[in-house]
């Protein structure tokens, strides 16, 4: 089990590394063919990624559950 502490470190982690959100994501690096596959996509959930996620190319990112799942790995 992890510790409180443990748990925040690692979310801190996340913050220092400037981490971005993207839906459905799990700590991953985004990268342009991520983000091309992403555009092809017309699921509402994802029209944040859509617009907004080129400017993560090159950065891990995770949305909120995937961070959670990335940390308890």
């Amino acid at each position: 089990m992890i510790k409180a502490e443990a748990l925040i470190a690692k979310f801190q982690q996340a913050l220092d590394e400037h981490w971005g959100y993207i839906w459905g994501t799990a700590g991953e690096k985004w990268t342009a063919e991520k983000q091309k596959e992403l555009e092809k996509t017309t699921d509402a959930n994802r029209a944040q990624g859509r617009q907004y996620g080129s400017k993560w190319i090159g950065h891990r990112v995770a949305d909120c559950s995937g961070l959670f799942s990335w940390a308890f790995k």
